[in-house]
């Protein structure tokens, strides 16, 4: 065997042998987080109830002729039975479910539900506030993006929820069919749709990476200062600059910490800053998007039924230096309205 192979298959055992040390050191609920929960789809439809329960891959059709007001204690057990040991979801359907059509800005997509949630009183049925909803951005087209809003009556999710844990069973997700299956609703204002468990999964198994990668520096790092303090040499060293070493740490993550500190109160609230675009603009007028950069200039996109009277308007805000209309377009879907930008420099 040449010295070349002779290396290769050497490394082959070492990979082989690091690999399995590093598996045997992850933890087992790490590795049951990463493997997938079955799960049990529940369809309602003033006619009956579908359950499609989906288990390593396979995949079960359940089918109650009631609908689910109408089930017994009997029709109530047999639904947990089904569900049991998955994680369920209730996907609503017309009528329980109203879908709308908004046409955004594609940079929208980066804050998708703040810019969804100041259109939504526009579209909405119903005060946003009685609603749960969702978010479907599309295909970026010509530097527009469309968004399909699913809403569902939060007095109807609840109520679905509260049969559920009123028959001791777990609490099911509320979902919406979407133009590429289920989505999950969320309440208005949420932060975002990820339920906790996905958080949690992903907080957990990045804990695990995250420790599995350190490994092989912490044994490096290690060998070294065992080699280091056999050495009296090394050790009089040691002892001498680790004091200064913390010194000089702590003064640079206190710098730091007050240069961060002073970029933040420099510039004003972003509520505030919104807040204060908002009530300048005119009635006729709604504010798109808003955003601050680092060196403290400001932009905004406001949707306006007078240009004129914005500029105006924008003339009298507390902003200094006031904003200024840098660009006006005509909106070819609202001949009667204009997108202005706005801008406010640096002061």
């Amino acid at each position: 065997m040449s010295a070349f192979a002779d290396l290769r298959e050497s490394s082959a055992r070492f990979l082989r042998w690091w690999s399995g040390e590093l598996l045997a050191m992850v933890p087992e609920s790490v590795v049951a987080r990463r493997k997938p929960k079955p799960r049990s789809d529940i369809a309602l439809t003033p006619d009956g109830i579908t359950i499609d329960r989906v288990a390593q891959g396979i995949g079960e059709r359940y089918a109650e002729s009631r609908p689910i007001e109408a089930l017994d204690e009997d029709g109530w057990a047999e639904l947990g039975q089904v569900i049991d040991g998955t994680r369920p979801r209730i996907v609503l359907d017309v009528p329980d479910v109203y879908i709308a059509s908004l046409d955004l800005p594609a940079a929208a997509r980066g804050r998708l539900n703040a810019a969804v949630s100041l259109h939504l009183p526009q579209v909405a049925p119903l005060d946003p506030s009685l609603l749960v909803w969702t978010a479907i951005p599309g295909p970026a087209l010509g530097g527009r993006i469309s968004v399909s809003v699913a809403m569902a009556r939060a007095a109807r999710a609840d109520a679905l929820q509260d049969m559920f844990a009123n028959h001791g069973l777990p609490i099911p997700a509320i979902a919406a069919v979407g133009p590429n299956g289920p989505v999950e609703l969320q309440r208005s204002g949420a932060g975002g749709a990820a339920s906790w468990e996905a958080r949690a999964n992903r907080a957990a198994i990045g804990t695990a990476l995250l420790l599995l990668l350190s490994m092989p520096l912490t044994t490096v790092a290690g060998a070294w200062l065992l080699a280091g303090m056999a050495e009296g040499e090394a050790e009089r060293i040691s002892r001498e600059i680790a004091p200064r070493l913390v010194q000089e740490r702590k003064a640079e993550r206190d710098g730091e910490l007050r240069r961060a500190l002073a970029l933040v109160y420099a510039h004003p609230a972003a509520t505030a800053t919104v807040e204060a675009l908002a009530l300048g603009a005119p009635d006729t007028d709604y504010l798109v998007s808003a955003s601050r950069s680092p060196d403290g200039s400001l932009q905004a996109s406001v949707d306006s039924a007078d240009p004129e009277a914005l500029k105006a308007a924008m003339a009298k805000t507390p902003f200094r230096p006031a904003l200024q209309a840098i660009d006006v377009a005509p909106i070819e879907e609202k001949p009667a309205r204009a997108r202005v930008e706005l801008r406010g420099n640096a002061r």
